[in-house]
């Protein structure tokens, strides 16, 4: 009984979301059902599945309204899935070329998926929202659909990034959310947090490897993220993009062939801290929280298929039986892993750690600012700032929301667990100086 109560604290938030996600999908079921019956009378449907012929490219983007979006948690990965939506018309491609506030979302086997919001609004800064995703989900008033042939035939015409691209890859609850807005807050870098279109781009690259077709179409997304917007007030000196963590599991070597000026970052946490922050995340993500509890009580290929909905491979971390913190050790350890592997094939890739930059905020700052070829000096009092605040204020994952939810302390049985997990793959263990080679702020 102990162990249950452990294990549904806090999940009856998770089950009146479970309910209001069933409810949702129904709703939805009979609508598009209705819908379709409805395009298939009109010959709405047979346009729509033309759209994507080379002679209709210039009617090739559906653009519909969003009449209701529902999902358990608003970051998690969004899809079309998650919308209700109504027709609105077939546009030429020139209407995403002229309008910089169509931004690129994501992909499926279905097309592209851009979310038109407001004229003028920026959603990658920290004002909208502490996450790219989740602002374009909040800010979002029409989605467009795009045939990926038909997206692949616009980028030819789209100029690429007019600055470098850095990379900052991250091991989650890291604090990579602070040194993002640290970035933005220089008033010459644009940011992007967790772009959606990472997901399934990560997803694509382990199903198929570094082969013709991902680097079109990973090219294609970075260069429609970073693309010129004609309504900034500055001319930006970097992009900055700060995937979701098991984004470097991409080829990074790919990144780096098609972007040659990139720089990359990693950002980690030590790992004790790391457990207690990714538990409450747990608790507050459904997604998470339901493969955790499945996994506890039914079978681990609960979480093993929500690590590869990630794009983590969970086939080399093998575990009989997952507790409620093995599920961040896991995650840590994948990612940490990864980015020892890059340093060892002299990637030039360094590392931040979140405990060295909160201590040591303007030395770690300059630091940071110098290994980015930005300059230090004019920079480093904007970029200062950032401390100023939670980075993540203006998210459902801020500091004074997931503080108020209880996990529960590491048993000398956890640890050892962990500490297997670990040695295994020749980290440090839980406890002793979690420094990583390539630390670069310690």
């Amino acid at each position: 009984m102990l162990a249950l109560r452990r294990w549904m604290n806090g999940y009856d938030k998770l089950l009146v979301r479970l309910a209001g996600l069933v409810v949702f999908k129904c709703v939805r079921f009979v609508f598009c059902t209705v819908q379709r019956i409805y395009w298939l009378l009109n010959g709405r449907l047979r346009q729509q599945r033309e759209s994507g012929l080379d002679e209709n490219y210039d009617r090739c983007i559906h653009v519909m309204n969003i009449i209701a979006y529902y999902s358990c948690h608003v970051l998690i990965e969004a899809t079309r899935s998650d919308y209700i939506l109504t027709h609105n018309r077939f546009d030429s491609p020139d209407y995403i070329f002229n309008n910089d506030h169509v931004t690129l979302m994501s992909f499926d086997d279905k097309g592209v998926i851009f979310v038109e919001s407001l004229p003028g609004r920026h959603l990658w800064k920290s004002e909208c929202n502490s996450f790219y995703r989740a602002a374009q989900v909040a800010h979002g008033q029409k989605l467009l659909f795009v045939p990926m042939k038909a997206f692949l035939k616009m980028t030819e015409k789209l100029e690429g990034p007019s600055a470098p691209i850095m990379f900052l890859f991250n091991t989650a609850r890291c604090g990579s959310t602070l040194l993002t807005n640290l970035l933005e807050q220089t008033d010459c870098c644009v940011t992007f947090s967790e772009p959606t279109f990472c997901f399934p781009l990560t997803r694509l690259y382990q199903r198929l490897g570094n082969t013709k077709q991902v680097q079109q179409v990973t090219k294609a997304c970075f260069n429609w993220l970073c693309r010129h917007d004609k309504t900034l007030p500055f001319q930006p000196k970097a992009y900055v993009i700060k995937p979701a963590g098991p984004a470097v599991f991409l080829s990074l070597q790919m990144l780096r062939d098609l972007y040659p000026t990139s720089r990359y970052l990693f950002m980690y946490r030590g790992l004790a801290e790391n457990i207690k922050s990714m538990c409450r995340l747990h608790r507050e993500l459904a997604n998470s929280s339901l493969a955790c509890l499945l996994g506890r009580l039914i079978s681990p290929r609960f979480v093993r298929s929500y690590l590869i909905s990630l794009g983590i491979d969970p086939t080399e971390l093998r575990m009989d039986v997952f507790h409620e913190v093995d599920l961040p050790v896991f995650r840590w350890v994948h990612i940490c892993r990864r980015y020892l592997e890059l340093r060892r094939e002299n990637f030039p890739i360094a590392a931040v750690l979140y405990e060295d930059l909160v201590k040591n905020k303007e030395h770690c700052t300059r630091i940071i600012l110098e290994y980015l070829g930005l300059p230090v000096d004019p920079l480093v009092d904007k970029a200062l700032r950032a401390f100023q605040q939670d980075s993540q204020l203006m998210s459902p994952i801020a500091r004074h929301i997931l503080k108020k939810i209880r996990v529960p302390e590491m048993s000398s049985e956890d640890k050892q667990r962990a500490n297997q997990l670990l040695n295994k793959w020749d980290l440090p263990l839980y406890g002793s100086d979690e420094v990583l080679e390539g630390t670069i702020t310690h």
